[in-house]
């Protein structure tokens, strides 16, 4: 497993969210361009708007992005992530809901 397929983790110092996005993102396999969206303090759709990216793909590309941060980082450390994001405010404590 090289970089690129480690999910990122907080012992590795101070998580950082367009990072971790980006990370998931690349681990998927998800377009550039969608990640560099998914990064901006946006919702889903003013971020696909923002790029001219789909909203529909774009917004599931965001629910795999989740889904993975759930499976990958530890509750505690998503919950650092999130202090003034409102996108993913309620990440940590949502479960299988999905966000926007």
């Amino acid at each position: 497993m090289n970089d690129v397929d480690k999910p990122p983790s907080a012992e590795l110092g101070v998580l950082h969210l367009p990072s971790v996005i980006k990370q998931h993102a690349r681990m998927l396999k998800i377009n550039e361009r969608v990640a560099d969206a998914l990064c901006m303090p946006l919702n889903v759709k003013q971020a696909a708007n923002a790029v001219g990216v789909d909203y529909a793909s774009t917004s599931r590309d965001w629910n795999k992005i989740l889904d993975s941060m759930r499976l990958n980082i530890p509750h505690e450390e998503i919950s650092e992530l999130l202090p003034g994001n409102s996108r993913v405010a309620g990440l940590a404590a949502c479960g299988n809901t999905r966000l926007e």
